[in-house]
Formats: structure tokens, sequence, C-alpha cells
């Protein structure tokens, strides 16, 4: 009887691990994941060959902010380069993630100085830095669409576009 009890909880325990398991071999598959997400961020710090690897080759790139809807890597490419050419030491910090299936809430600090121009907004030479989060579905190891949201007008007050806010 021993024999069969230890089999039996043997057998629970391997189900129950099984089980628990479903959810993150699930997330894995449909690539959302933690570590694609840090590469996606580090490569819009300026890697667009690294930002490129993160996307799959139809991505949807959504700039909510700007009104951009960018189809496949090459306009995503063109985008990015804008932007690295305005401000050239752009960096993201990812602060937060939310993953669920094969989507993801991202929370994210944008920091640069504007060193190029902008459409109707020359070189200020003055630091921005912006939260911002992105909604993001994965298909197959990579990003497949991403809609981003920050605001443009914090980002124009520092930059000297808009006056602060009086008090």
């Amino acid at each position: 009887m021993k024999k069969r009890i230890a089999c039996c909880a043997t057998g629970l325990l391997l189900i129950s691990a099984a089980f628990f398991a479903m959810p993150t071999t699930l997330a894995v598959a449909q690539g959302c994941t933690s570590a694609l997400f840090q590469e996606f961020i580090s490569g819009w710090s300026g890697d667009i060959p690294k930002l490129l690897s993160t996307v799959t080759d139809d991505v949807v790139y959504e700039d909510k902010t700007v009104g951009a809807v960018l189809h496949g890597k090459d306009e995503l490419r063109k985008f990015a380069q804008s932007w690295f050419d305005a401000f050239p030491d752009l960096h993201f910090t990812l602060t937060s993630t939310l993953i669920s299936g094969n989507q993801a809430a991202l929370e994210w600090i944008g920091t640069g100085m504007q060193r190029g121009d902008m459409p109707g907004m020359p070189a200020s030479n003055k630091v921005s830095s912006v939260p911002g989060a992105s909604i993001v579905e994965c298909a197959d190891g990579k990003i497949k669409h991403d809609a981003d949201y920050w605001d443009m007008a914090t980002v124009m007050k520092q930059l000297g576009f808009l006056p602060p806010p009086s008090h």
C-alpha cells in the first residue's frame, strides 16, 4: 500500500508541476518575456539593429502621441532614426512590465538632449525626460504590435517650446 501511495503522490506532483508551468511556457512560446522587452527598450536607446531584432517583419508600430502608424521594419527603422537624429543620446529605462499570455504592458522613461531639429522645433540643446507606456502583442518570440503613449506637452515644455505651467 505504501508503494502505491508514493506512486500516486509522485504522479500528482508531476501533474501539478506541469499545470503550474503551463502559463509560463505559453508566454515564452508566444514571445512575451521580460528579456524581450529589455532588448526592445535597449534598442530604443540608440541601437537600431537591436530594436529591429525584437520585432516581427510585419510589425505594426503606433506612436499614438505623434499619430504615426508604421508597417514593417523599414518604416520603423526610418522612424527610429529620425528620433535618434534629434536626440543622439536618447535613452530609455524600463520601469515596469506586466505580461499576460501574448500581451504585455510596459512602463518606461525616455530621456535625451535635443541636439537635432524636429518638425517645427529647432535643436534646443535641452534635456527632456518623459514617462510613457507601451501596449504590446507578441508572436513567435517577437513584438508583432506596439502602441506607445506619452505626453508631448511635457517634452515641449522641457525643451522650451511651450511655456512652463503658471502657478
